[in-house]
């Protein structure tokens, strides 16, 4: 009996400014394999069935889920980045207090940085909605976010479940992925207005809060959407994660506000601790179902795409989620290049399985032409 194509699913982590590296490593991706595949055009949106992306993730996954270059959101990332984050969060005490006693000057710049969001955004996206783009690409699409009024997790999908939509359908790429990148500290929260009731109003937060890899929550989502033994494939890119940890002496447990980075430190830790080990849950899943209750028939297979995920150390102290410095940026872009290369020389030279379904991919994003 032949095997039925897998399901293809792309979750996309959150990570701030981090983005840069996912979507310049995409955008490699595509620009290298067009020329060596001698072809006009590399459509990787249009090679998975669904895409999940939290905060940063949320807007790569709707550029690809849209047919947006990825070219454009890099841009957005270089050109506006400094804009989006126009008063890094204090890494010192002395800035800090300054911080606190000019607290209105933080709130007035977070404003100005939700604006120039929003902005690119709509130059980005326009008013595409999400049924829209569903019903032009056909590309599921789900994107993370935290409900404020019941601190509840909140997810907006394509009208791709007939179980809970139309219920997102209306609200544009632009609302979601606002609603998805209001990272406390960093960012202001998000009022997104109702697109079905337009005198109400709701406030969101980030949604890497719970879910900064959305991995399970593809895997759960996909296990509904996909056909009954069809083998489901998921591709889980990350942002340049930076070497986790830290040795703390015991005289130094008592730490304050200012030694959590007035709780930029604790937000980062909590990306950092959710990212290290999510990407093995689903496979570990699976085997269990198989081992314990006999049911080997469906198979998950999680692809880390890219599969570098070392990073060099002083990578590791450029890549905070509110850093625009030019030489944070250009490391970014450097090693999401490298990334980038690393994976195209694998498909072209390798005889590894484990590549098989990046092969896969490449070449469904090929013969979307």
């Amino acid at each position: 009996m032949e095997t039925p194509r897998p399901y293809r699913v792309l979750s996309i982590s959150g990570g701030g400014m981090r983005g840069l590296y996912a979507a310049r490593y995409l955008s490699y991706l595509g620009e290298q394999a067009k020329k060596r595949l001698a072809t006009t055009e590399i459509d990787i949106g249009k090679a998975f069935d669904m895409i999940v992306g939290t905060s940063t993730g949320a807007i790569i996954a709707c550029a690809l889920a849209k047919g947006t270059s990825m070219s454009e959101v890099v841009k957005l990332y270089r050109e506006h980045g400094r804009d989006i984050f126009p008063c890094p969060v204090p890494r010192t005490l002395c800035s800090g207090l300054w911080d606190i006693v000019l607290s209105r000057r933080r709130e007035v710049a977070l404003a100005r940085g939700a604006r120039a969001l929003e902005a690119q955004l709509r130059a980005t996206f326009g008013d595409e909605t999400l049924k829209q783009v569903y019903q032009r690409r056909h590309v599921a699409l789900e994107i993370t976010s935290v409900d404020m009024i019941k601190h509840g997790v909140r997810v907006f999908k394509t009208p791709h479940q007939t179980r809970i939509n139309p219920r997102d359908s209306n609200y544009s790429l632009v609302d979601v992925c606002l609603a998805s990148t209001a990272a406390p500290i960093f960012r202001s929260l998000a009022a997104i207005q109702d697109p079905d009731d337009p005198a109400v109003f709701k406030v969101y937060a980030d949604g890497g809060l719970y879910a900064n890899n959305p991995i399970m929550i593809a895997l759960i989502d996909s296990l509904e959407a996909a056909n009954p033994q069809q083998p489901i494939e998921i591709f889980s890119l990350g942002t340049c994660r930076p070497q986790p940890g830290e040795i703390i002496n015991q005289k130094n447990v008592h730490r304050t506000l200012p030694g959590w980075w007035f709780g930029a430190l604790a937000a980062e830790l909590s990306i950092n601790s959710q990212d290290a080990h999510v990407e093995k849950m689903p496979e570990q899943l699976f085997r269990y179902l198989g081992k314990h209750l006999g049911d080997n028939r469906l198979k998950v297979t999680v692809i880390p795409f890219p599969r570098n995920e070392s990073i060099p150390a002083a990578l590791s102290t450029l890549v905070g989620l509110d850093n625009t410095d030019e030489a944070a940026l250009s490391a970014l872009v450097q090693w999401a290049d490298l990334d980038a290369e690393m994976a195209l020389n694998a498909c072209a030279h390798s005889n590894d399985a484990k590549y098989e379904p990046l092969k896969r991919m490449m070449a469904d994003a090929r013969s979307s032409e």
